[in-house]
C-alpha cells in the first residue's frame, strides 16, 4: 500500500523512484505527529538505512514544494507531515516541545476557510491548525 503510493506521488511528479523516497514514504505513513530531519535520520538509521542528513534535507524540499508534505515550524525547528485532505491539528507545548494531535469539528473548520478565501480572494496550497502554549504537566510544575 505504502509503495503503491509513493509510486504514485513519484509518477504524478515525474520522478526518480529511490530507496530513500521509498523510506521516506513508509515513515511519514506511520507517523501520528510531525517529525524533523533528525528524526527522519535517526529512524532510517534504526531500519539499517545509512543517508546523509543532506539527502534528507534535499529530499524535504523536493516532497515540500510540489506539496506532498507540509512543513510546520516548531521553536524555530522545521518538522515535516504529509500534506492530506484530512487536515491534522496539534496543541505544542513551548516549554517541553510535547506534540499533541488534537480533533477539531472538520466541517465549521472547512465552512470558516472557505468563507476566508472567498472573502480575501486567496487560494491556499496548505494550512495547519496548530495551538501553542503549556500543557498541563508544565503548568503544573512551572517550567
Amino acid at each position: 500500500m505504502i509503495k503503491t503510493e509513493t509510486n504514485k506521488i513519484c509518477d504524478t511528479l515525474n520522478c526518480r523512484k529511490t530507496k530513500l523516497r521509498f523510506a521516506m514514504g513508509d515513515i511519514f505513513h506511520h507517523q501520528k505527529i510531525p517529525i524533523s530531519a533528525t528524526e527522519i535520520q535517526q529512524i532510517l538509521k534504526d531500519k539499517g538505512i545509512k543517508v546523509n542528513k543532506t539527502s534528507i534535507y534535499r529530499e524535504l524540499k523536493f516532497l515540500t514544494k510540489n506539496y506532498i508534505l507540509n512543513e510546520i515550524q516548531i521553536n524555530g525547528a522545521s518538522k515535516y507531515e504529509f500534506n492530506t485532505k484530512n487536515k491534522k491539528s496539534y496543541l505544542i507545548c513551548t516549554k517541553c516541545h510535547q506534540i499533541v494531535p488534537i480533533d477539531v469539528n472538520r466541517k465549521v473548520l472547512e465552512e470558516e476557510t472557505k468563507k476566508i478565501l472567498q472573502k480575501y480572494k486567496f487560494t491556499i496550497h496548505r494550512h495547519s491548525l496548530i495551538f501553542f502554549g503549556h500543557c498541563d504537566k508544565c503548568q503544573q510544575n512551572h517550567l
